[in-house]
């Protein structure tokens, strides 16, 4: 074999190899972003519904099942509180998040008295 044609097809498979470490490393990157973005989200999410709680128990709600708050009436965006009545405990309050009429996120949480 000409030593020329070995140490071109060397250089290639360097190249290839390289391309296919920086590839991955920016796959990765990339993914990292994107778990990071959603994971900050998702606390956004979690803080909205817990102000709605907080919201709602200050507005003590006695006479009414369900609560819809407005978040943005543009991206079609609420809201809903209501109580959640189980064997435990009547003080639990249930919180979820609709977006586009859809409900995306749901927490419960203990209801405390008003401030």
């Amino acid at each position: 074999m000409n030593p020329r044609k070995r140490s071109g097809s060397i250089a290639l498979m360097l190249v290839l190899v390289l391309t296919l470490l920086f590839g991955t490393f920016v796959v990765s990157i990339v993914r990292l972003a994107a778990h990071q973005r959603r994971a900050e989200l998702e606390h956004q999410s979690v803080t909205v519904l817990e102000s709605a709680i907080d919201a709602a128990v200050d507005f003590d709600f006695t006479n009414e099942i369900r609560l819809q708050l407005p978040i943005n009436g543009e991206q079609k965006t609420w809201v809903i509180v209501e109580r959640v009545s189980t064997s435990d405990s009547e003080n639990k309050l249930r919180a979820t998040l609709y977006r586009n009429e859809k409900p995306t996120l749901t927490i419960d949480r203990e209801r405390t008295s008003p401030k």
